[in-house]
């Protein structure tokens, strides 16, 4: 006699396979979110540090006030970072210092934290006025530092982590952080001992 339908087993593995799949399509698609999430905060922080440092070499007013410097403020832990317009030089970012309007900004990634900074917990890249060089100045323990500033900005959903490098000649770059490659910088989460280069 011949059969026309599935049996019960053979629906139930079709089924499972199908869920199998799409579960596994589901957990690829977010991992492609979260990295492509994370890129965005990379590729944002390194565009506005450059926009910063073309702001301060030309001049680049401010609700009509030339400021001191421009800067990018960045804390650990945090989903954000501030661009502002020191006006008074005091090297803290202040109220009338963030206004859109005016050039500032403020940039929000969810999903995504400033998870190291190579100096400190919280630091601000100055670009004096009239010139293409920044410095780094420690918020924290209010000294300045004209060494390679590391930033690393992690997924807090995935493990994964991207790092922008700024230096004293205004140079930043994008660079991804491993635990296993000998020529990348380490990210904050690997382990002791791992083959990359720590920081």
């Amino acid at each position: 006699m011949k059969r026309n339908a599935f049996t019960l087993i053979e629906a139930l593995v079709s089924l499972s396979i199908i869920i199998i799949l799409s579960s596994l399509l589901v957990a690829n698609y977010k991992v492609g979110e979260d990295y492509s999430s994370l890129n965005n905060f990379q590729i944002s922080l390194v565009s506005d540090l450059e926009s910063l440092k073309w702001k301060a070499l030309n001049l680049e007013y401010y609700n009509d006030q030339l400021p001191v410097y421009w800067g990018a403020s960045l804390n650990l832990a945090s989903s954000s970072y501030q661009i502002f317009a020191d006006l008074d030089g005091d090297m803290l970012v202040d109220s009338d210092e963030i206004n859109p309007s005016f050039g500032a900004k403020e940039y929000s990634s969810a999903g995504n934290i400033i998870s190291n900074i190579s100096l400190s917990d919280e630091v601000l890249i100055l670009f004096p006025t009239d010139s293409f060089f920044p410095f780094f100045y420690d918020a924290t323990n209010y000294s300045t530092s004209s060494s390679d500033l590391i930033i690393e900005l992690k997924s807090i959903e995935s493990n994964m982590a991207k790092l922008v490098i700024a230096n004293q000649f205004g140079l930043n770059d994008a660079e991804d952080c491993s635990c296993g490659d000998s020529g990348k910088y380490c990210c904050s989460f690997c382990s002791v001992g791992s083959s990359c280069i720590s920081y």
